[in-house]
């Protein structure tokens, strides 16, 4: 048996025809005539409204997705890959449960075994986790972890004025960590080898 062409059960054309024989008669109602005048009357004309102008966006979107279908595929693939990033960036939670995670690992290895370079980067998160100054910042598809210069707690005049704040141009000096679909790759990255002092 053969399946049907997806263009056709799309088209523009069919997608009116079917709005219009499932919708038609429900648009076309009329109120009772104690109800004309009324604002129950102006509401129904406006909701009314509201679904024929609806109707109509749809049908002008299939015309203009057959019309040009290169860029709806492109559309189309950049809208889905972007909700798919968005749906795999991780949040501080995430950053927090890794951290602990290579921590724990780094904690059954010997220290003179220890790889150095592990051993020191998650010292310096515990420090800065510690102290309370290490933010996130999300930009929808990609996280950043970075350090501040004092607790979000702390109500002193330098951590509460405005024009005291890290400048953005020292933003890049700060980040200490990159989230990126479900990981963190910088703290993946200095991981490697923990159990190898050499």
């Amino acid at each position: 048996m053969s399946l049907p062409n997806i263009r056709n059960i799309f088209s523009p054309k069919i997608v009116q025809g079917m709005w219009s024989s499932k919708y038609s008669k429900k648009l076309n109602f009329e109120l009772p005539e104690r109800f004309k005048g009324t604002i129950v009357e102006k509401w129904a004309n406006y909701w009314k409204q509201l679904v024929i102008d609806y109707k109509e966006m749809v049908i002008d979107t299939c015309k203009h997705m057959f019309q040009h279908p290169l860029k709806t595929s492109i559309y189309t693939g950049v809208g889905a890959t972007t909700y798919f990033l968005c749906k795999h960036n991780p949040d501080f939670a995430d950053f927090e449960k890794s951290f602990q995670n290579s921590k724990n690992l780094l904690i059954l290895v010997a220290e003179p075994c220890q790889n150095p370079v592990s051993a020191d980067h998650i010292r310096s998160l515990e420090r800065y986790i510690n102290q309370n100054v290490v933010r996130r910042l999300s930009l929808g598809v990609i996280s950043f972890i970075w350090i501040d210069n004092y607790d979000k707690d702390c109500s002193l005049y330098k951590a509460t004025c405005e024009y005291l704040k890290p400048p953005y141009k020292t933003f890049k000096e700060r980040v200490i960590d990159v989230g990126f679909l479900d990981k963190y790759w910088i703290l993946d990255e200095q991981m490697k080898d923990y159990d190898v002092n050499f």
